[in-house]
Formats: C-alpha cells, sequence, structure tokens
C-alpha cells in the first residue's frame, strides 16, 4: 500500500521568517499561526493542505511542468529551496518571498490556462490513468471553486484520496489563492511537501 504524501501551503509574515532555515520544525510557529487563521476566519484562504496517495498530484505536476516549460513551480512537484531527510522520506520548503510571488503567480495561472487550451497536457502528464478523460478535466477547470483541505473537502471535492482532475484542479486554485492573499497583504509564501 503506498502512503500519502501531504502538503501545506501558507501565507507567513516575511519578517518573521527564520534568516536560515537548519529544520522544517523552525516553521511551525508560523505553519500553526496560519492554520489558526484558517479555520478562525472562514472564507479567507491563508492555508492550504494537500494529500495524495502515492503523491500522484505531486509527480502529476512535475511532469505536467516539463511539458509546459514552467520550472518556477517546481515546488508544486518534488522539488524545494530546503531539503530534510526525515525517518520515513523527506520535507522539501519552499519560501516565496513576497518580490517573487509576482512571477509565481503568473505562471500558476498560466500553467491553468495551458491545461484549459489542452486537456491532453493534464492526460499526458498522468502515468497512473487517475484522470477519467478530457470532459473530466475540463469540468474540473471551469470550476471557481477553491478549498483549504481539498483531500478531505467530501462533497464539494472529487477524487479518491487526493487522485483525479478535481482534487489536483482544486489543490491548484487554492493554492494559487493563498499566493493572490499574500501578495496583495505583502506577506511571504511557505509550501511543504511532507514525503
Amino acid at each position: 500500500m503506498s502512503h500519502s504524501y501531504s502538503t501545506s501551503t501558507y501565507a507567513a509574515d516575511a519578517g518573521q521568517l527564520p534568516a536560515t532555515l537548519e529544520s522544517a520544525d523552525q516553521l511551525s510557529p508560523l505553519s500553526n499561526a496560519a492554520f489558526t487563521q484558517r479555520n478562525s476566519i472562514p472564507g479567507r484562504l491563508v492555508y492550504v493542505s494537500g494529500a495524495t496517495r502515492g503523491g500522484w498530484a505531486i509527480y502529476t505536476v512535475k511532469r505536467l511542468l516539463e511539458a509546459v516549460d514552467l520550472p518556477s513551480l517546481g515546488f508544486l512537484s518534488d522539488k524545494g529551496q530546503y531539503r530534510f531527510e526525515t525517518e520515513h522520506g523527506f520535507t522539501a520548503i519552499t519560501v516565496l518571498d513576497p518580490a517573487s510571488l509576482p512571477a509565481a503567480i503568473a505562471d500558476l495561472r498560466r500553467l491553468l490556462d495551458r491545461v484549459r487550451e489542452n486537456p491532453m497536457r493534464a492526460m499526458d502528464a498522468d502515468e497512473d490513468g487517475c484522470l477519467d478523460g478530457v470532459d473530466d478535466i475540463a469540468t474540473a477547470l471551469a470550476r471557481e471553486y477553491v478549498s483549504s483541505k481539498p483531500a478531505y473537502d467530501y462533497g464539494n471535492v472529487r477524487g479518491d484520496e487526493g487522485q483525479g482532475a478535481d482534487y489536483l484542479f482544486t489543490w491548484l486554485r487554492s493554492v494559487l489563492r493563498v499566493m493572490e492573499l499574500a501578495h496583495a497583504e505583502g506577506r511571504a509564501v511557505v509550501h511543504e511537501l511532507r514525503v
């Protein structure tokens, strides 16, 4: 049985980020603060948690980014500025400072637009066969729904354990929304992948 890869993407005050990251634990206070904010202010997307069985969404995005040549979004795959080995895998962390957010936001919008224009790009990136066809992708991309926990937003997001078009594109839209809010407020964004 394959295990779940989990992600968290959250807005953080740039001034509170450690100058040097020597451990993923250093970010716990910022992550916890964003998580608390997510729960106390519904509708204000400052924290998104994702989960995908066997890393399906992570590796599908990786192949998609390679196909459309948007390496700036590599943090959404298995890459990160920082990598910390753990007992059972690793944690990859990327910190997007306020100055880098406009380019990352533009690239994530570009990625969604390119797949919308040609849904076969997503089909080609899905080596595990979890996507149900171009109509399923087009339907998922036509939605504007975002969620702070798309893998566990039962009834609103379709997908089996973080697999499927609706999960994938709800997750990406939700990460985009966190980035947009952080940019509007002059904050940074932290993205963590735990394997």
